[in-house]
């Protein structure tokens, strides 16, 4: 069940092709922006990498439940399944995969411009890889509390920014061990939270 619909939510990405390109192209001038704005861009480039990684999944949190929510099919979904967990995590999964293909393509960008070695690209790679869970576990939580809200623009950032600090603190300075830990952590309360706020917003 899970896998059907976590490949139902990786079809309806793929249809939002030029929307996830539109990301890629943020990524790519956020990058190319910094070596010409400072002096030492290699100082300040991993912080900013993931300044750039946080933008990147509040401009793509509509990818979790708007679509579905306004078609009806989210609640036809929670009807059909015997929890709404399964959803929650079916979107997780999806979501945070196609942050990653959208993210990682851009890893020879950032050797180009801020003269990165091999060894800086891979950590780079795995810190994105662990942490980008993370900011979509979060993510998707402020999504599922903010659902049908037509000021979610402006709630979700207060609610999310002080969440996501400790995960920014991990992938700057912390290691692959300690994301992972954190993920743990983080997931399976905002899964659990996430399905009380849908079911909230369903029953409205």
């Amino acid at each position: 069940m899970l896998r059907t619909l976590i490949t139902r939510e990786l079809r309806l990405l793929y249809r939002k092709k030029s929307e996830l390109l539109q990301l890629v192209a943020f990524l790519a001038l956020a990058l190319m922006i910094l070596p010409f704005a400072v002096e030492n861009p290699q100082t300040i480039a991993p912080g900013y990498i993931w300044i750039i990684q946080l933008f990147l999944v509040f401009l793509s949190l509509k990818f979790f439940f708007d679509d579905d929510w306004r078609d009806g099919s989210l609640e036809q979904l929670f009807l059909g399944l015997p929890s709404p967990t399964y959803i929650v995590i079916a979107k997780y999964i999806a979501y945070s995969l196609a942050i990653i293909a959208v993210s990682l393509p851009a890893l020879p960008l950032l050797a180009l411009l801020f003269r990165a070695d091999m060894v800086t690209l891979v950590k780079t790679a795995i810190s994105l890889i662990a942490g980008i869970p993370c900011l979509a576990a979060i993510g998707g939580f402020g999504a599922a509390l903010t659902l049908g809200s037509k000021k979610a623009g402006i709630i979700i950032p207060v609610i999310l920014i002080p969440l996501y600090i400790p995960v920014l603190i991990f992938a700057v300075s912390g290691t692959f061990a300690m994301q992972a830990a954190l993920l743990l952590l983080i997931a399976p309360l905002s899964i659990y939270f996430s399905g009380l706020a849908l079911k909230i917003a369903i029953k409205e």
